[in-house]
């Protein structure tokens, strides 16, 4: 079964910046501290921007959510909902950043296939194959210059059974 997460993410500054959604857990206590979502606002890649943090739904949801994120590997996100007023937002690609021992770390576009959202100004990105949070692994998206979007993630906690997201109709 999937559990919805749903925040909003607003980028303040002229320029393009990459938010880090979900930290490698080895890298979260010293390169990407204060780097990775958070409730209220937290740093972008480059420690430049505060990318500010709201409407969390269900309450609490970021704060649990980062301390499962932080003891357990496997978590999978196998799509993301992007409500933006943006459509070259709503269609940028997630990437991987996949951090490796003593060089520097290798960033993989992931794979979706992008829905348009019935009703809405939404695209649906829905995983070829599921992220997992790993001891290495960051899911980042870049947030364009003066955005705001709303993020909903489908997740999949280790040992719950992934079903198939619900055909759009």
């Amino acid at each position: 079964m999937n559990s919805e997460i749903s925040f909003v993410l607003v980028n303040p500054s002229d320029g393009d910046v990459m938010a880090i959604l979900i930290p490698a857990m080895l890298r979260r206590a010293k390169l990407l501290k204060g780097k990775f979502l958070a409730e209220e606002s937290f740093k972008d890649e480059a420690s430049k921007v505060d990318i500010q943090v709201s409407e969390i739904v269900p309450a609490g949801a970021l704060e649990e959510f980062d301390e499962y994120l932080s003891q357990l590997e496997n978590i999978q996100i196998v799509a993301i909902e992007v409500d933006s007023d943006s459509l070259a937002q709503a269609t940028m690609n997630f990437v991987q950043k996949t951090y490796v021992e003593f060089k520097p770390a290798t960033v993989t576009n992931i794979e979706t296939v992008a829905t348009l959202v019935p009703g809405k100004s939404a695209v649906l990105h829905t995983f070829s194959e599921p992220f997992k949070s790993g001891q290495m692994n960051s899911l980042e998206m870049k947030l364009l210059a003066g955005q705001r979007v709303k993020l909903t993630l489908k997740v999949a906690m280790p040992g719950s059974a992934t079903s198939t997201l619900p055909p759009l109709s």
